[in-house]
């Protein structure tokens, strides 16, 4: 009976649905969120943990050491190298690229004013205390119309095959005989 439903369904609602150019367009205009990439950061940082549940002096200290070298003039990479304890620390804190979304929401606010080549303050997270450098910045970004073509004619394929589908429905209802007893 399911199948035979199905069956029917297919040929009378969505044997009918036609997508046309005109209409993917209009809806990728309408959602153009939808298909956005979020900002990419490339970032290095200096990574300071503490040792010990009481070590968070001990490593606020540290990572103003670090701090105070950076604002002196001191390279980057020389200060995560001597400094932090993260695992990218021998790679100059590179951590590479990152995306809007991926991170603390502390994090995030730090580098997101930051250009490329700027250092954030001091952030604390639960993995301890921490300096940025942001790379690189790209903008969000639009996918563009053809890469995601097929996926809006998929959704508006299926929101009109819905509404078709309710309106069919609805005269199936008002053609039909019903009769109520009690």
């Amino acid at each position: 009976d399911q199948l035979m439903l199905l069956k029917v369904i297919d040929r009378e609602v969505r044997g009918h649905v036609i997508v046309g150019e005109s209409e993917m367009k209009r809806y990728y205009q309408g959602h153009r969120d939808r298909f956005a990439l979020p900002e990419e950061y490339t970032l290095s940082q200096i990574l300071v943990q503490a040792r010990s549940p009481d070590g968070m002096a001990d490593a606020l200290t540290k990572i103003r050491k670090a701090m105070d070298e950076l604002k002196r003039g001191e390279k980057f990479e020389d200060v995560a190298l001597q400094y932090s304890d993260g695992p990218n620390a021998f790679q100059g804190g590179r951590i590479g690229l990152v995306r809007r979304g991926e991170l603390l929401p502390a994090i995030e606010r730090a580098i997101a004013s930051l250009v490329p080549g700027g250092v954030s303050d001091i952030v604390e997270s639960p993995g301890g205390f921490h300096i940025f450098r942001v790379e690189d910045k790209k903008p969000k970004q639009y996918r563009p119309f053809p890469e995601v073509q097929y996926e809006i004619q998929g959704l508006v394929f299926e929101q009109k095959a819905e509404d078709v589908f309710q309106s069919w429905l609805a005269n199936l209802k008002n053609k039909a005989y019903i009769e109520i007893k009690f």
